[in-house]
């Protein structure tokens, strides 16, 4: 499933899989430290305690890098939106201003407009 907007789904979206990431990495390591702690004194000690402590991992560490993840794809595609309206009004004014030059060819480099605003970045 491919998104082609930064909504509140992929939001959704991401703050499942990444508290389900991080809750399984949670599990796996106290699961890892009781075997190890079982080879090695002979004590068993996974049980449901480390399973809540796991779930508060997931949660404490998931949400805030979802939430990250979906503002900066959000920012990325605010600006993305942004370069393609300057973008566009840089071709009508280019268009306006010497429409007859660029019937012929597209030469952007003699355009005053372009140096005026082609070094401004977004």
């Amino acid at each position: 499933m491919k998104l082609e907007r930064v909504g509140f789904l992929l939001m959704a979206m991401l703050l499942v899989y990444s508290v389900l990431f991080f809750l399984g990495v949670g599990v796996l390591g106290h699961l890892v430290g009781s075997i190890i702690g079982y080879y090695k004194f002979d004590y068993w000690v996974f049980g449901w305690e480390d399973i809540h402590k796991s779930i508060l991992v997931g949660l404490s560490c998931g949400v805030p890098v979802a939430l990250g993840i979906w503002v900066k794809s959000k920012v990325a595609e605010v600006k993305k939106a942004q370069r393609l309206i300057f973008n566009l009004w840089l071709c009508w004014v280019c268009l306006g201003f010497r429409g007859a030059e660029l019937v012929g060819g597209l030469n952007l480099s003699r355009m005053p407009i372009v140096y005026l605003v082609g070094s401004v970045r977004l």
